[in-house]
């Protein structure tokens, strides 16, 4: 009967670990996507080339923390993710991407990829 209630009591400890960690995790991807989207407001209002240029540096040392801080520190596949993660990954790359559809996103962002890797 001990043996139980202590079994349970570990069960109970780590679900209330396994939930802070996902709200710790929730509140952390939602402050990462209002970085980014106070960069892109802030590039899309900037007339000052040197301005533009230190936000173009902010928004991709954001990407690049976003990426280490991910699993591994793998970018998400690009199949897995929806239309809002590819744009706000086109918008840290600063690729142009207005109109775009999910397989077209998916193609520019492959590519992307590819040549940060061949770099």
């Amino acid at each position: 009967d001990a043996m139980k209630r202590r079994a349970e009591a570990a069960e109970e400890s780590a679900d209330a670990a396994a939930r802070a960690s996902a709200e710790a995790l929730a509140r952390a991807e939602a402050s990462e996507a209002q970085l980014k989207k106070q960069l892109a407001d802030l590039a899309d209002s900037v007339d000052d080339a040197a301005v533009a240029e230190v936000v173009a540096d902010a928004t991709a040392a954001v990407a690049e923390v976003a990426a280490k801080a991910s699993a591994g520190g793998k970018k998400p596949a690009l199949s897995r993710m929806r239309k809002a993660d590819l744009i706000l990954e086109c918008e840290a790359r600063g690729l142009a991407f207005e109109g775009l559809k999910v397989p077209e996103l998916r193609v520019l962002l492959r590519g992307a990829r590819a040549k940060d890797n061949a770099n």
